[in-house]
């Protein structure tokens, strides 16, 4: 006969075997894993003890034992206090089979058979950020009388199909418990709640090399924190929405990391961003006589390899990145550029951007005025260097002047005309109802007070003091105008008409 006494078991067994004829047992706890936990099969006393562990049997008895002041806490397929005696009612005063049932009493039956029932649940989300709220549905059948949940973070719950809130992050197991009288069966899944899950946009994924691209944090769990890569080896950014300037064609992998005080997710987006070339360049100079010598310059973004020039008169295409072009010929020229850099080109056109000989222009001031007289000042903008100057205002004067000033003595619209040469070239320029000069009439009668007399002296600064009386009808102009073209003065105003 052995005696066991006051002593802790812990660990994983197969078999568990205390004895196999009378013993004692007292004053124990047993914690551990166990295929088969058998404490005696004859006659034993049990008394004073906490078992917990997670059995395939756990065989107290095989005959008349008395079983008393213990805690019983696990998860067994069979729990079995006796197996003789139908209809054995065992007095437990303070058991406690945790957490599922708390009966003060329980009835075990010889030859009764387990009810069939299954358990099964699914979970709305598996996956998400906090706070992450799951509704659980119960899919169990069979006889069942009751259930048990246990979240995973320490939250329980004993309806039928609940919903419940993770705040915290991690990976929870999930745990469903359903019984069916004396009998259960459980089925578990896993939450996984991240404390942030990392995303992000751009205003542009095709872009000029050279272009501003904005990048935009869309995140999810309020990330404090960001480190990005914009996939060109240039330093990283760690502001929230940054801003960044690709200047080599090609494709670029973007990637985002977004902490807060919970964790990081990284999100990386594969070839996101596509970087092309941006053509351009400048000529100078862009206008002049025949033979023009032009040095282009290459002002392409993107690193180009190689450049197509087309300079707009038949010639051969130049190959060369700065080259020099000479125009023999007067006319006006569209110049185009290729630029390849890898497998990537772009292509810019500057229309009309080269004029060899002569390009007529000019304007004036002012366009409308009024007369009589209205003095107009011109002005020549022709390109290419002119020599000569034929002017032809409209109204039947002409000037050969550079930049004239012509006097308007009459109302109406007038069409003016230059024609500029040089040796090599010439050309002409009209604009059509350029100018117009307006007829301003002021009636006497309509003054305040009425007017019907005129100091002349007093209008034109000559002639004698004494008052002249105009006939009904006469028109004089009521102000003057020192500077003309011809150097003498001239009455300019609005004309008062006596009636």
């Amino acid at each position: 006969m052995a005696n066991y006494t006051s002593y802790d078991i812990t660990g994983i067994f197969d078999v568990l075997d205390f004895a196999s004829n009378n013993q004692t047992l007292s004053s124990y706890d047993i914690t551990g894993i166990f295929d088969d936990l058998d404490f005696a099969s004859n006659n034993q006393t049990l008394s004073s003890y906490d078992i917990t562990g997670i059995f395939d049997s756990l065989d107290f008895a095989s005959n008349n034992q008395t079983l008393s002041s213990y805690d019983i806490t696990g998860v067994f397929d069979s729990l079995d206090f006796a197996t003789e005696s139908p209809q054995k009612t065992i007095i437990l005063p303070s058991f406690a089979v945790n957490p599922i049932v708390d009966p003060a009493t329980i009835l075990i039956n010889e030859g009764d058979s387990e009810p069939a029932f299954s358990v099964a649940f699914t979970a709305s989300v598996s996956t998400g950020s906090p706070p992450l709220t799951v509704n659980f549905t119960n899919n169990s059948v069979g006889p069942i009388t009751e259930v048990h949940w246990d979240f995973g973070d320490g939250g329980t719950s004993t309806a039928y199909s609940p919903s419940h809130t993770y705040t915290n992050s991690g990976n929870y197991t999930v745990y469903l418990r359903v019984f069916a009288g004396p009998y259960y069966s459980q089925s578990s899944t896993v939450i996984q709640v991240v404390s942030v899950t990392a995303d992000f946009s751009a205003d542009l994924t095709t872009v000029n090399a050279g272009s501003l691209v904005t990048f935009t944090d869309t995140s999810t769990g309020t990330p404090t924190s960001w480190n990005w890569d914009f996939g060109d080896g240039s330093i990283h950014a760690t502001t929230q929405n940054p801003t960044h300037i690709y200047t080599v064609t090609g494709t670029y992998t973007v990637t985002l990391i977004a902490t807060n005080a919970g964790g990081s997710d990284t999100e990386i987006k594969t070839d996101y961003i596509t970087v092309i070339m941006t053509a351009d360049f400048t000529g100078t100079p862009t206008s002049g006589p025949a033979n023009l010598s032009v040095a282009f310059t290459d002002t392409s973004t993107g690193t180009p390899t190689s450049w197509d020039w087309d300079f707009g008169d038949g010639s051969i295409h130049a190959t060369t990145q700065y080259p020099t072009h000479i125009y023999t010929v007067a006319g006006t020229y569209t110049v185009t550029l290729i630029a390849t850099a890898g497998s990537g080109s772009n292509t810019k056109i500057k229309t009309d951007y080269i004029v060899v000989g002569l390009l007529v222009d000019f304007s004036a001031d002012p366009v409308t005025g009024q007369s009589p007289p209205l003095f107009v000042r011109f002005s020549d903008l022709t390109a290419g260097n002119p020599t000569t100057w034929s002017w032809s205002f409209g109204d039947g004067e002409t000037s050969s002047l550079k930049n004239p000033v012509h006097l308007y003595n009459s109302a109406g619209v007038y069409t003016v005309s230059l024609t500029a040469s040089n040796l090599s070239a010439s050309g002409t320029r009209t604009r059509v109802n350029y100018i117009t000069a307006i007829f301003y009439r002021v009636s006497t009668k309509d003054m305040s007070p009425p007017v019907d007399r005129i100091d002349l002296r007093t209008m034109y600064g000559e002639g004698d003091s004494t008052y002249r009386y105009p006939k009904k009808g006469v028109q004089i102009s009521t102000a003057q105008d020192t500077e003309t073209d011809s150097g003498f003065t001239r009455p300019y105003g609005p004309t008062l008409i006596f009636d």
